[in-house]
């Protein structure tokens, strides 16, 4: 029967079998660091982009009615106003 023990290889050859084995496991350590730094990066966008349309958006909304009333009454002033002055004298 063959041994079953391999005897450890050295010289280059055993340094480039380390490296592999250590990327490797670089690589599924990255791999997992990554997947649940994308679970937490999704969820805390989850709560900007909902929290930006409930507050935000509103806001938006309300000033841009807000400039056009007092676009619209500047032009409202502008008609009534000449006019109200050639009445008057």
């Amino acid at each position: 029967m063959a041994p079953t023990s391999e005897k450890p290889v050295g010289g280059l050859k055993g340094f480039f079998i380390k490296a592999g084995k250590s990327f490797y496991s670089g690589g599924i350590i990255a791999r997992d660091w990554s997947w649940w730094l994308a679970q937490k990066g999704g969820r805390v966008g989850l709560i900007v982009a909902s929290t930006s349309m409930v507050i935000l958006m509103p806001l938006i909304f309300e000033i841009n009615r807000e400039v056009q009333v007092r676009i619209l009454s500047a032009n409202l002033l502008a008609v009534v106003v000449p006019c109200h002055r050639l009445t008057r004298f």
